[in-house]
């Protein structure tokens, strides 16, 4: 039943009709809990999450027979598939054993394509791709490059080229507020910056390591392992995205993980020995993390080979492709409230 219902529903909302279109579902506060994580709801409550407006108010009502009235008409009226797909869920929402009905007024609206600019930085480079163009443009970074000189230089190169928003992987902790602590293997002042005034343009910052896992994350429960200057990590399952800091874990001590498969690994004990560190290090995080397979990226997964057992080899492009999912899909940024609902994924 809870199956069935979801990917109804699922369906109903993915089916993106140009023109704005109300639609008026019968649904329990039981059934609310079945389609956690498809519509997150509540009684009496009205926002604006992405593309969906979702307003829920009670069945009884009389204010709202207008409304019902209309949903009948065009339930009843056409043959479209969306109106299909909701005369089925209608008739799992209506069984007897649902009480407590409560009405909901669902209006799909229409999301006008935007263009994004995607800045990956990184402690070597600084990549960049804008929506709709194949070519990436990079530039050197290092530690005299201050967020300043990134901005300056990021809008010099793409100044052919039309944005709307900007996507931007910084290599550190990431909050809400922006980049946590200054990166390493860069200048300073990255944070407290205010990269919005900087483009001008609205903005999004994540882990570098958390937009290349967005880009090359195709199902399941996938650890990736960004193999660079340090060690960038994520977790990724069931479309919940985890930074993780895992290069910081000891590792033959007193050295780290990040020590001893980053850059510094492979330039003080060669390329056999970083290999072989590598290959154990997927194998023992794989296992803690319970992950299905494991994603390398980063300048030095190339170099990885043979690769381990579970193990992929991300693209070059999967940091550009993770920043446009950013935007063009339904990615609660940092500065959006979560929800309260516990849920223990898979």
């Amino acid at each position: 039943m809870a199956t069935s219902i979801r990917r109804l529903t699922q369906r109903a909302l993915n089916l993106n009709q140009r023109s704005t279109t109300l639609l008026h579902c019968l649904h329990t506060k039981q059934l609310f809990e079945m389609l956690r994580g498809v519509v997150v709801a509540a009684p009496k409550t009205q926002w604006r999450r992405d593309q969906t407006l979702l307003h829920v108010v009670p069945d009884r009502s009389p204010r709202h027979a207008a409304e019902r009235r209309e949903f009948s008409n065009r339930i009843t009226n056409g043959g479209s598939h969306r109106g299909n797909i909701i005369r089925q869920l209608l008739s799992h929402c209506q069984l007897s054993h649902y009480s407590g009905l409560i009405f909901a007024v669902l209006r799909s609206v229409e999301r006008p394509a935007i263009n994004v600019l995607v800045v990956d930085v990184g402690g070597s480079h600084v990549k960049m791709s804008v929506s709709g163009v194949a070519e990436i443009r990079l530039f050197a970074s290092g530690r005299t490059l201050t967020p300043e000189l990134c901005v300056a230089r990021v809008l010099e190169e793409a100044a052919d080229w039309k944005f709307d928003v900007v996507s931007l992987g910084f290599p550190g902790r990431v909050t809400e507020h922006g980049p946590a602590a200054e990166p390493g293997n860069l200048g300073s002042g990255w944070v407290g910056f205010d990269y919005e005034a900087a483009f001008r343009r609205p903005i999004r910052i994540v882990n570098d390591a958390v937009m290349q896992a967005l880009g090359g994350y195709t199902g399941g429960r996938m650890l990736f392992l960004g193999l660079g200057t340090g060690l960038g990590s994520t977790l990724v399952t069931e479309h919940v995205v985890v930074p993780l800091d895992l290069g910081a874990l000891p590792w033959r001590r007193p050295l780290t993980i990040a020590e001893c498969i980053g850059r510094q690994g492979f330039e003080q004990h060669g390329k056999l020995r970083w290999q072989q560190d590598v290959a154990q290090v997927i194998d023992v995080l794989c296992n803690a993390v319970h992950a299905d397979y494991v994603l390398l990226g980063g300048g030095n997964a190339t170099l990885v080979d043979p690769l381990p057992q579970q193990t992929q080899r991300g693209g070059n492009e999967d940091a550009i492709k993770g920043g446009f999912r950013l935007w063009e899909e339904t990615v609660e940024p940092h500065d959006r409230r979560p929800s309260r609902a516990w849920r223990v994924v898979r």
